[in-house]
C-alpha cells in the first residue's frame, strides 16, 4: 500500500480539478489536525511528481484547496463558485447572536451567507445526530433566523444546484454575492 503522501502526489494531478479539490480539502483537514503542513508531509516524495503538466495541475489544486471545507458538498461548492466568477468566500466564519455561536459555511462581504445542505442532514438526522428530521428542520430554521437577525442574507443550495451551475449562478446573483 502506498503512503498517503505518495498516493496524493500520484493521483491528485491526474484527477479532474473538482475531484482533486475534494480529495485535497479532506487530506489537508486531516493533516492539519495532526499539526503538520502539506509541505512537511510531501517533502520526501516531491521527486516522484514528474512532468510539467502534472506539477502544474498539482499546484493549481493545492493553491485552491482549503482544510476548512467540512464536506464534499462544501468543497464542490467552492469550485462551482469560482467557476461561476464569484468572489472567494470566507469559510467557517462565526456569528454570535444572543450568547450562541453559529458557524457559517460561506460568507461574503456585503452580508451574504451561503449554506450548502445535503439531504442526509435531514433524512438521516436521527441516525447522525439523535434527533428527528422535524427537529433538525426546526433547529435549522431557528439558526437561520438568528443569522438573519444580524442583517445578513442567507442563500442555500443543494447537490442538485451544484449539478446545474446556471441555477446556482442565478441564485447567488439574486442574493448579491459579489463577483471576483
Amino acid at each position: 500500500m502506498e503512503p498517503l503522501p505518495l498516493a496524493l502526489l500520484d493521483t491528485v494531478p491526474r484527477m479532474p480539478f473538482e475531484q482533486a479539490v475534494v480529495v485535497l480539502d479532506a487530506a489537508l483537514a486531516r493533516i492539519s489536525e495532526r499539526g503538520l503542513t502539506l509541505d512537511e508531509l510531501l517533502q520526501p516524495w516531491q521527486p516522484f511528481l514528474r512532468g510539467a503538466r502534472l506539477r502544474a495541475e498539482w499546484a493549481r489544486a493545492v493553491d485552491f484547496a482549503d482544510p476548512r471545507s467540512e464536506s464534499v458538498g462544501e468543497s464542490l461548492s467552492r469550485v462551482r463558485i469560482s467557476e461561476l466568477g464569484f468572489a472567494v468566500p470566507e469559510l467557517q466564519s462565526v456569528v454570535r447572536v444572543e450568547g450562541r455561536e453559529y458557524r457559517l459555511d460561506f460568507e461574503w462581504e456585503g452580508g451574504v451567507v451561503g449554506e450548502f445542505d445535503g439531504k442526509q442532514k435531514y433524512l438521516r438526522s436521527q441516525e447522525l445526530f439523535g434527533r428527528s428530521a422535524e427537529e433538525a428542520v426546526y433547529r435549522e430554521k431557528l439558526r437561520e433566523d438568528a443569522i438573519r437577525s444580524t442583517g445578513r442574507r442567507v442563500v442555500r443550495w443543494s447537490w442538485d444546484d451544484l449539478h446545474h451551475p446556471n441555477i446556482l449562478r442565478d441564485r447567488l446573483t439574486r442574493f448579491g454575492v459579489p463577483r471576483a
